[in-house]
């Protein structure tokens, strides 16, 4: 251990022995405790010394007061059984110094006095020797050119204690104490003393930040006093956006991590596109209700079998902020085929479904010899009635055989596997319907279907939208839904069907309000045939209901059937085949 000494000084203009010899004149009984005050404690110089100041503010009536220095590198409490140097005869009210020698230059020292005369002993408040090296001194500056998501800090390094300061910067944190294990550290320029600023960017709106200017040198890091600041409001910003349930058309979306800015936003939605990080615009987004909990929607897209970057956005006063952009598969089902069929002079288009391509739109094929331009048949290999004119796109209606022979005549005619659908088939294509559109077994959401009737192109937005509801193992619901592609690229054309054994336009039976608004409550159904046979006179179909209003609405009670009827209606036909 090294020796320590001291050397013990006394100021004034006279100080003699006899000033620290006991005095008896006191009276015991008055005597109280003396109270010693230290003046000043540098930190250890160079050479490894130090004086402390002190004075005897009170000797509590008795002159014969001992003291004693006590000082510790570990104690921050130092006694008696610490380092001690005995001093003798301080005089009250007269200040004196303690010279300390040998002390570490490495270390910080913790000083008390211990003064005790007839009344009892007490130690001063605790003193700090600043060790001659160690961290830097820093000094925390001020904040300025807050904003939403940015500040400048300023600070600087005081002294660098005798080891120059390698690095500097501002720790910001939002919670105290000063934390470097959490706080985020921000470096500025250049080393040693003197003041330097740093800019922060990335903070969140309307944010709280406490904040720390820091010194680092060989011995460890020096901080200033934590000042804070707090952040503008500023545009929502969103941090996390995932997808699930993805169908042909419609994907379920949820953000997980989202900050208002601030400030409540008046907008929330999701939008799409086929180039990352998409923005909203016209026809490529859907918005949420501003009163709905949570950040959750499903968003519809235009194409099956299509990766489509998505993202989550939201707008307040002070802008809008977009999450990172994710991708989206959509299924197979859905795709619009760029493949067309051939056959009778016709072109039809394709779409895929539940894992069979299906004409877009109702067979219309006839024999040319027999029908140009509409007429009926009795020849059972032909069609029964065909629409002419602009109405040739309704298709031709059909008997039951007609119909399995007409498909069968497509094969014929392409060299390929076309058929007519079964009852099975049918409900897998309705059921990919409902799934990709959202279809429950309540009836709560769309199917997909396109759907237009011959007095009314298009009923199914504003008030004539409705929904389908029907049976098949349960209850399933199909809505309408119009615009190819971005519904299902299946036209229901309901014109009605031909009435049985009869062949000519006016055995036409529901064919659906023939005035707008219609004059009573109509009824309009567009049925299509299986190729599923329920005795030797009856097979299935699929009936498509719909119920005007004599406002010319639609009704909740429109409705998708299996239904058997008598070989000898004429219904429309939609050829199908094994997805390839």
């Amino acid at each position: 251990m090294k020796r320590t000494f001291y050397r013990m000084i006394c100021m004034g203009l006279a100080l003699a022995a006899a000033a620290c010899s006991d005095d008896k004149t006191s009276d015991v009984d008055q005597t109280q405790l003396p109270q010693i005050q230290i003046l000043s404690a540098p930190k250890v110089s160079a050479d490894g010394t130090a004086i402390i100041e002190a004075v005897l503010t009170s000797n509590g009536g008795d002159d014969a007061v001992d003291c004693s220095l006590c000082y510790s590198s570990v104690n921050s409490l130092p006694n008696l059984s610490d380092q001690v140097v005995k001093i003798s005869g301080p005089r009250e009210g007269t200040p004196f110094r303690v010279e300390l020698e040998g002390l570490d230059l490495l270390s910080n020292y913790y000083v008390r006095i211990y003064s005790h005369n007839r009344a009892g002993g007490i130690y001063s408040e605790t003193a700090i020797l600043q060790a001659a090296r160690g961290v830097p001194s820093a000094t925390t500056g001020t904040a300025s050119g807050i904003g939403s998501n940015t500040v400048t800090l300023a600070g600087s390094l005081d002294d660098d204690l005798d080891d120059p300061a390698t690095a500097r910067g501002i720790l910001i944190g939002e919670a105290l104490p000063v934390d470097p294990a959490t706080w985020t550290k921000y470096p500025a320029e250049g080393t040693g003393t003197g003041s330097f600023t740093v800019s922060v960017e990335g903070l969140k709106p309307q944010t709280n930040y406490y904040y720390a200017a820091y010194g680092e040198n060989d011995k460890g890091i020096g901080y200033g006093e934590p000042g804070s600041f707090l952040t503008l409001a500023g545009p929502p910003s969103i941090e996390t956006l995932s997808a699930s349930n993805i169908t042909a058309r419609m994907a379920d979306l949820t953000v997980t991590a989202f900050s208002d800015g601030g400030e409540a936003p008046t907008v929330r939605g999701f939008c799409y596109g086929t180039s990352p990080d998409p923005v909203k615009e016209e026809g490529n987004h859907t918005e949420l209700d501003p009163a709905s909990p949570g950040f959750t929607g499903t968003l519809t897209f235009p194409s099956g079998n299509v990766t489509y970057y998505v993202r989550a956005y939201a707008e307040n006063s002070k802008g809008i902020g977009y999450s990172p952009s994710i991708t989206v598969k959509t299924s197979n089902d859905g795709v619009i085929l760029t493949e067309t069929v051939s056959a009778g002079g016709k072109q039809y288009g394709l779409v895929r479904w539940a894992g069979y391509d299906i004409m877009t739109s109702n067979l219309a094929l006839w024999d040319d010899n027999q029908l140009a331009a509409g007429g009926s048949y009795s020849d059972e290999n032909q069609s029964l009635y065909c629409y002419d004119g602009a109405k040739t796109s309704f298709g031709c209606f059909y008997r039951y055989q007609q119909a399995v022979n007409a498909c069968a005549e497509v094969a014929r005619q392409t060299h390929d596997a076309w058929r007519l659908p079964t009852m099975v088939e049918w409900g897998n294509i309705l059921n990919a319907l409902e799934t990709a559109f959202r279809g429950d077994p309540e009836g709560n959401y769309n199917g997909g279907l396109n759907v237009f009737d011959h007095n009314q192109p298009d009923f199914a937005s504003g008030a004539n939208s409705g929904k389908w509801n029907g049976h098949k193992a349960g209850t399933y619901s199909v809505a309408q839904r119009t615009g190819s592609p971005s519904g299902s690229g299946l036209d229901i054309t309901v014109v009605g069907f031909m009435n049985r054994g009869k062949a000519s336009a006016g055995d036409i039976q529901s064919p659906g309000p023939t005035t707008t608004p219609p004059s009573s409550r109509t009824t309009a159904r567009a049925m299509y045939w299986s190729s599923s046979a329920f005795s030797a006179s009856e097979s299935w179909s699929r009936e498509f209901r719909l119920y005007y209003e004599t406002d010319g609405s639609l009704t909740s009670e429109n409705r998708v059937n299996p239904i058997k009827f008598s070989n000898e209606y004429g219904f429309f036909a939609r050829c199908i085949r094994s997805a390839r």
